[in-house]
């Protein structure tokens, strides 16, 4: 048998193969892989401090849904602001060192939170796409919390992932966070988290002349009762599992 006919022959096996594959799957739901929260930060999970919904709203963090319309990589100078920087260059023969960053340009669709921003902003993420955080890929529509870098020439996520939300075709929430706090949101509409950070704004305007540390301390007790609240759901459960496996 020659090799061109052996190709041939091997050529139709395939596609009979394939045919019968098809065949197999006529009329079935292949169902979709399950997406899975994959948490790159090292200020993610429990290693971040206190973190929650109403600590962006008392901050007055800048809340936005936009389209991403471009992905760029990019490097800046690592500076502190501190006289470390100058140590940190001599250590480097003199020159300061630079870091990747991940630059995204978003078309602001609505803004639900803080100071107005531009039609058009630039938020940026640390490490390269795979690297640092989680981030989101090109070309999609986010829901993000973001305030200004310290030179104030990019907007940056406050909170890693736990700041950052993808919005699905039917608009639908989907949390970067692997917190409960933030992700009981997935599968809403962004109408959802938009009312509870309105019901926040209302609730925390009662504060409004008072010393920050007031409002913060409010801050504090909620984000408090919260935790002792998830540590009795935690330990139910635990000694739920004990008992099943005695």
């Amino acid at each position: 048998m020659t090799k061109k006919v052996i190709a041939i022959v091997s050529l139709f096996v395939l596609l009979l193969g394939g045919a019968f594959i098809l065949w197999l799957n006529a009329g079935r739901t292949v169902p979709e892989p399950k997406a899975e929260k994959v948490v790159l930060s090292k200020y993610s999970g429990s290693t971040m401090g206190s973190i929650s919904l109403e600590r962006f709203v008392a901050d007055a963090m800048i809340a936005v849904q936009g389209q991403i319309i471009e992905t760029e990589l990019i490097y800046r100078p690592f500076l502190t602001g501190t006289p470390i920087d100058e140590k940190i260059a001599n250590m480097s023969d003199g020159k300061t060192p630079e870091i990747a960053f991940t630059k995204y340009t978003i078309e602001v669709k609505q803004q639900f939170l803080g100071g107005k921003v531009e039609d058009t902003i630039e938020c940026i993420m640390p490490g390269a796409f795979d690297r640092e955080m989680t981030k989101p890929k090109g070309n999609e529509e986010v829901f993000l919390f973001v305030s200004l870098n310290g030179a104030r020439d990019y907007y940056m996520p406050v909170a890693a992932e736990h700041s950052l939300y993808t919005v699905d075709e039917k608009g639908r929430l989907y949390s970067y966070s692997d917190r409960e706090h933030f992700e009981k949101y997935d599968g809403q509409p962004v109408s959802a988290l938009a009312k509870e950070i309105d019901r926040l704004e209302k609730y925390f305007a009662k504060y409004d002349g008072q010393p920050i540390e007031v409002l913060m301390e409010e801050v504090r007790r909620i984000e408090g009762e919260r935790q002792a609240e998830e540590r009795a759901k935690w330990e139910a459960e635990q000694a739920r599992l004990g008992a099943k496996a005695q």
